[in-house]
């Protein structure tokens, strides 16, 4: 499966004016364009210039170029348009992160490979800043944090549980808590990059070498952990 493109930036940035965008996310609708993602792409415009707690509703229309019945039939409000705005983008690289599970290799190689997807994902701008908002929003939106996370890393941790099961099934792990083990090998590849970048300790996203050299790491001491011993 190959790779998608790289995600562009959701919040407000250096970078948020560079990205081109269909006439659909300028208000202008686009005949053949599905109404759900001609709103989705407006709301996203309508963050990226005004910051998730700035934009209403109202603004929404304007820039998605649809009438409030028309947004409010698909969207009851602005978390949930929120939420479906940032798991669209996740989901243009769900399918080609999990594959790596399906694919050829051992454990081993298995893991690296989607350890260096979650340390490169992880720290990408959208990613970074799309976190900064729901955090910002949490206590008086508790609901929203929980669909970003149940959406997000919730489910990571699920699929990950899913096939470190299967591989202690085969012999290859020995792991008695799966879902455990899978957010402490998820914790490993986040800490170097995506929590420096959160708090804006690191300005930008770690080279493909720098991931590469963590996801490795984190797979060593994974394996130190949980690998079983040869026969």
């Amino acid at each position: 499966m190959q790779k998608p493109e790289t995600i562009t930036s959701l919040l407000p940035g250096d970078d948020a004016q560079t990205s081109p965008r269909p006439a659909a996310a300028r208000g202008r609708p686009v005949a053949g364009v599905d109404k759900r993602l001609q709103i989705i792409e407006g709301a996203r415009l309508a963050f990226i210039r005004d910051g998730f707690d700035s934009v209403s509703m109202n603004d929404v229309c304007i820039a998605t170029g649809v009438s409030k019945s028309t947004l409010y039939s698909y969207f009851r409000d602005k978390e949930e348009l929120f939420a479906a705005l940032i798991e669209e983008e996740r989901g243009k690289h769900a399918n080609w992160i999990w594959s790596i599970l399906e694919g050829d290799g051992d454990v081993v190689t298995k893991l690296t490979r989607l350890g260096e997807q979650f340390v490169e994902i992880s720290a990408q701008d959208w990613a970074i800043r799309a976190q900064r908002t729901v955090l910002g929003v949490a206590e008086r939106m508790p609901q929203l944090a929980r669909r970003f996370y149940e959406s997000g890393a919730g489910r990571s941790e699920q699929r990950l549980a899913r096939f470190l099961a299967a591989e202690v099934a085969g012999g290859n792990l020995r792991i008695d808590d799966p879902l455990l083990a899978a957010r402490q090998f998820i914790a490993l590849c986040l800490a170097a990059h995506a929590k420096p970048r959160l708090y804006q300790i690191m300005s930008a996203p770690p080279k493909v070498s720098e991931a590469n050299h963590v996801a490795a790491s984190a797979v060593a001491m994974f394996m130190a952990a949980y690998g079983a011993p040869p026969p």
